[in-house]
């Protein structure tokens, strides 16, 4: 079956070279969520990348 059928969906987290200004404003993002919610990374990273979150500690 295609991913169509399945239902995967294929996306890209960021394309560094279109979203290089964003780099900063998501640095500080993250740290502020680490900071003020800590208890709230984690599910967010399992519900972006689902079985993918082995990636995010390379």
């Amino acid at each position: 079956m295609g991913t169509r059928q399945t239902g995967a969906v294929q996306f890209k987290i960021a394309d560094l070279s279109r979203d290089a200004e964003l780099l900063d404003n998501v640095q500080q993002a993250g740290a502020l969520m680490l900071r003020d919610w800590p208890q709230s990374v984690q599910p967010l990273i399992e519900r972006w990348l689902g079985q993918l979150t082995r990636y995010a500690e390379v």
